[in-house]
């Protein structure tokens, strides 16, 4: 078992075809086939069983990837801990982030990071939460930044780093920007979502978190309006700022997302839609001086 070998099983497993994953891994799928073949012949065993066209990892191939995890972890963390053992301002470190968070997070922390390390490479892997979970896992990465507000898996560690709140974003030219008020115990100024049933409600995708939470604050009222699904956040808020619809996002957006119009940032819904704003890792794993610099950089820039 070699690093090669380790990283072409993970790649069948994650995409389950060998198509997929000659694609992930740039090699030719006969390449890759005639490599699976190979290694299955030398071992006697297989290590995939194929159920309607896709690939599943047999009791043996679940073995060989838990061991393989494990020799790529111990070697990630060796060379990790050898760097800070020889004073090392070199090295890679990986981190993974939700597509909408890098686009506000990374230009305010990478700039200090790059600082403080110079000559440190730094990879970075862009996904949902459920993969980057699974990358950590894989010890594919070192750190994820991403929000928490439901129980996450027990072998992942989370440094705190803000709260944050999913608001309802509206034009102050909407006529029903009125209707905001200052509620106590509320974040942001409220607004009664059963008087919005005639807006033209601007949502993000299914696959992002914030639409969840947009749902569920729909769901509590009994307006059905009209909806438009966007694959951005950037894209909902120029809409609204537009006086198109109105929209929700993360309470963030209002310090890091510039919009020609200024939009104004409402609490909405019955409860207080709170969620983590987190650093991941995995538990157990060891973290090289850089990681713990690029914790302590992040929390120091969005802390406040």
């Amino acid at each position: 078992m070699d690093f090669r070998e380790i990283e072409y099983v993970l790649a069948i497993m994650k995409c389950q075809t060998l198509s997929g994953a000659a694609r992930m891994l740039d090699i030719t799928q006969p390449s890759l086939s005639k490599f699976l073949h190979g290694l299955e012949k030398r071992l006697n065993t297989p290590l995939f069983k194929r159920v309607e066209n896709k690939m599943y990892l047999t009791y043996a191939g679940q073995q060989y990837v838990d061991t393989g995890l494990k020799i790529l972890d111990l070697n990630r963390q060796l060379h990790h801990t050898l760097a800070d053992l020889t004073a090392e301002v070199s090295g890679l470190i990986s981190v993974g982030i939700t597509p909408t968070r890098g686009r506000y997070v990374l230009p305010h922390v990478l700039p200090a990071f790059k600082k403080q390390y110079p000559k440190y490479e730094i990879n970075i892997v862009e996904d949902g939460v459920n993969g980057l979970n699974q990358a950590l896992e894989l010890g594919q990465i070192d750190l994820a930044l991403y929000t928490v507000y439901e129980p996450q898996p027990q072998n992942i560690v989370y440094e705190y780093i803000c709260q944050e709140e999913v608001v309802l974003c509206i034009s102050p030219s909407n006529p029903h920007s009125s209707l905001i008020k200052a509620v106590d115990g509320r974040k942001h100024p409220w607004i009664d979502m059963n008087q919005l049933g005639s807006d033209l409600f601007l949502m993000v995708d299914e696959k992002f978190r914030t639409r969840k939470i947009a749902n569920r604050i729909l769901a509590a009222s009994p307006i059905r309006p009209r909806t438009i699904t966007l694959q951005s956040v950037e894209t909902v808020l120029s809409l609204v700022a537009a006086d198109v619809g109105v929209g929700f996002c993360t309470d963030m957006c209002e310090r890091f997302f510039y919009t020609p119009d200024p939009l104004l940032f409402c609490s909405a819904g019955p409860d207080q839609n709170l969620w983590d704003f987190v650093i991941a890792y995995k538990k157990g794993s060891y973290l090289p001086a850089a990681a713990q610099s690029f914790i302590q950089i992040t929390k120091t820039c969005f802390s406040a």
